[in-house]
């Protein structure tokens, strides 16, 4: 990379005050308890509390959950998480308690005092910024469904960030084949393939197309219309966990890092 962008992405680095956030649960995940399964003797949400550690571009992480023991394991393991007392009726979806059915702006308001985004003021209270210490400018949303994202990996994505001029949105993602069925009209029992998008061809005449992890960054101007940077990662990274055989798959992938690592 070149000297003056390097430059560029430090100095923003330093101007900034940057958090993780961690929001999971077990009350009402898609699968009951699944942030506290056994992953390679250690609960999920440890990977992701590890990983985090690591980022070196982090101030502070929060830790927003309803699971008691990685409250208490946050705790230990460093000052550097900030645990934010919740409520179960935070974690309940939909997200939002409905007022009246107007559908306005004041129609609803969030269960949670935190969804996405620490430097959004409307995402956040002042309890919570006196918690933290600080009010941050930019947060990086750490989603503990994938353990298997790297510090490497999330340190790079806050860069890229950071060197685009424009960008509000930026993401880890990783490839998926660009293979598409869909039901055939005329005869429903059976998928038509349409991996050939209109005619142009095999599968190796397809633009790429991704997926994202579950890593990603909004900043507080985010818009549906910002544009949207990104940070390749393999597939094995961007491993998400919903159920047991995916767990499966994101324990044989971590086994072979960890016996690369001689940790095992």
């Amino acid at each position: 990379m070149d000297k003056s962008i390097q430059e560029k992405i430090q100095k923003r680095i330093k101007a900034n005050r940057i958090v993780g956030l961690m929001r999971f649960r077990d009350s009402f995940s898609s699968s009951k308890g699944k942030h506290s399964w056994d992953l390679c003797g250690y609960p999920l949400y440890y990977w992701k509390m590890k990983v985090a550690l690591e980022i070196k571009y982090l101030e502070k992480i929060v830790i927003w959950t309803d699971i008691k023991e990685a409250q208490y394991l946050a705790k230990e393991m460093s000052d550097k998480f900030v645990v934010i007392s919740t409520t179960l009726d935070e974690f309940k979806e939909p997200i939002f308690k409905y007022l009246d059915d107007l559908k306005t702006p004041e129609s609803r308001v969030p269960r949670a005092r935190i969804l996405y985004d620490l430097a959004d003021d409307s995402h956040v209270t002042p309890e919570i910024i006196e918690q933290i210490g600080f009010k941050p400018t930019l947060s990086v949303l750490l989603c503990v469904c994938t353990p298997l994202e790297t510090s490497k990996s999330i340190d790079k994505l806050i860069e890229k960030y950071f060197e685009d001029d424009e960008a509000e949105e930026a993401y880890l993602v990783y490839q998926i084949p660009p293979f598409i069925l869909t039901p055939n009209l005329q005869h429903p029992q059976y998928l038509l393939d349409v991996s050939g998008f209109l005619g142009q061809g095999g599968r190796h005449n397809l633009p790429t197309m991704y997926s994202p992890s579950g890593t990603f960054i909004r900043s507080y101007r985010w818009t549906s219309f910002t544009r949207k940077v990104f940070v390749e990662i393999s597939e094995e990274d961007g491993k998400e966990i919903h159920t047991k055989n995916d767990l499966k798959f994101a324990e044989f992938y971590l086994k072979k890092r960890l016996k690369k690592e001689g940790k095992q």
